[in-house]
């Protein structure tokens, strides 16, 4: 009988509550993959589970959780304090998953693992879709302060229409991280949807592997 593809988890914070996180089934995986969604998104994620097939076949186990804020049903983030409690809580129940350790996700899911690694989480690389470099419209409003402070291998990937942080912006904000990877996927908004350009799954497949192509590299 073949075992089941995915494993169902309860990760308890220290503050009583506990957050869902769902784990991809690879056999000897090298790596992890450690996966937060964006604010609109669960642990449901669609481009969580695109990306949980394709890296299964590379050898990349996935680890796609959601915040507390999802597990209650509601559409209002957590303050930041329990967004990071929530990353450290789930790296910490996953950081023997395999060999070497990456974690990010889209959106909000991503910076905030940005911040956990600003705040000295070790780990071995970090993984940034779709970064929020700022509010729509307000590009003074810059997320960028902790970045000075990251000093591992990081992958940012985004869409050339991407309201929070254009191509410029985004070329501006990598370089403050030494050895960091910019991948921009053309005409795709925050979304990774590109209109008529080409279909989202189309977006999401090159998303996916750039950053496995990004991952085997770093494994040289």
């Amino acid at each position: 009988m073949q075992e089941k593809a995915e494993r169902t988890h309860k990760v308890h914070l220290n503050s009583g509550r506990y957050i869902s996180a769902i784990e991809s089934i690879v056999e000897n995986p090298e790596w992890a993959f450690i996966y937060a969604p964006g604010a609109g998104s669960n642990i449901e994620d669609p481009f969580a589970l695109s990306a949980a097939e394709k890296l299964a076949v590379h050898g990349i186990a996935l680890i796609r959780f959601q915040f507390p804020f999802s597990e209650r049903g509601s559409k209002s983030p957590d303050a930041e304090a329990v967004l990071l409690e929530s990353w450290e809580s789930i790296v910490n129940a996953f950081n023997d998953a395999a060999p070497r350790i990456v974690i990010g996700g889209r959106s909000l899911g991503g910076r905030i693992a940005s911040s956990l690694i600003a705040k000295g989480q070790i780990v071995d690389a970090l993984a940034l879709f779709a970064y929020p470099l700022h509010p729509p419209g307000s590009p003074d409003r810059k997320r960028t302060e902790h970045f000075n402070t990251i000093s591992i291998p990081t992958f940012f990937c985004s869409g050339t229409k991407d309201a929070f942080g254009s191509p410029a912006e985004l070329e501006s904000a990598s370089s403050i991280i030494t050895g960091s990877s910019l991948n921009l996927l053309e005409g795709a908004d925050h979304g990774f949807r590109a209109g008529k350009l080409r279909a989202q799954a189309e977006v999401w497949e090159e998303a996916i592997g750039l950053f496995i192509a990004w991952l085997k590299q770093l494994s040289i």
